[in-house]
């Protein structure tokens, strides 16, 4: 057990060494790599091997189960019970309870009860799947998308996107395929080829990736409640499946 008397606490099985010790306050580990990369984030809870191993500085999030968030790296109020549930997601204000519940999601706002509910919806938004495999491979199409080509600091907790096709402001979006940007981040400050994204709280700037893509989710809100119900679902949106597999 290792506490900074700042309410900080890990509980290390095997190696002392694979935990990366937090700055930040009221954050509980217990599991080999469990929030090995936490920097800056707080209020959080990792519990199983690997559990959100890869945030840096999201903050109130519960992790339960191995490889539960395990690559969330900025993201927020996410809560996922069962092995690899949100594992491979990007985003905030998610729910997912079952083995692997919302692995590969991209986005935001989703809830994901059941295993394997949810897997691989990539881009969508606002949807519900309550029984084993809802709403499975739900492949929403993007709503736009465009080639990152540099990074660069625009001051403190900000910095630049050079792009060759620029999102409106304030849109929401989704930022993949780089070493230290991927997540779920607000467009502010659009230009003819470049667009900020502020508040990155983990550093002003880590370095020029030179490379990435971003995607602007669909907002789906499909809801399905049932045994496989919506599965293959990959193009519907505002839609209701009820009853097993409908």
């Amino acid at each position: 057990k290792l506490d900074d008397g700042g309410g900080n606490i890990a509980y290390i099985s095997d190696d002392t060494s694979t935990w990366y010790y937090t700055t930040q306050d009221s954050n509980t580990a217990l599991g080999y790599q469990a929030g090995y990369s936490m920097i800056n984030g707080n209020n959080s809870v990792f519990v199983g091997d690997g559990a959100g191993a890869l945030i840096v500085d999201g903050t109130r999030n519960t992790f339960l189960g191995s490889l539960a968030g395990d690559v969330n790296i900025h993201g927020t109020q996410n809560s996922a019970v069962g092995r690899n549930a949100l594992g491979s997601n990007f985003g905030s204000l998610n729910v997912a309870l079952g083995w692997e519940a919302g692995r590969e999601i991209l986005g935001s706002r989703q809830t994901f009860i059941g295993s394997g509910a949810g897997t691989n919806n990539q881009f969508g938004q606002g949807d519900t799947a309550v029984g084993y495999l809802s709403l499975y491979l739900q492949e929403p199409a993007n709503s736009g998308t465009g080639a990152i080509s540099a990074f660069a600091s625009c001051g403190a907790d900000c910095i630049t996107v050079t792009t060759d096709n620029v999102p409106a402001d304030g849109a929401e979006i989704i930022i993949t395929d780089t070493t230290n940007y991927n997540g779920v981040w607000t467009v502010s400050t659009p230009t003819a080829n470049t667009f900020d994204i502020v508040n990155v709280t983990f550093t002003d700037f880590t370095a020029d990736d030179a490379t990435g893509n971003w995607y602007l989710p669909t907002l789906t809100g499909n809801t399905a409640l049932g045994y496989e119900t919506g599965y293959y679902n990959s193009t519907g949106a505002s839609s209701t499946y009820i009853g097993y597999r409908a």
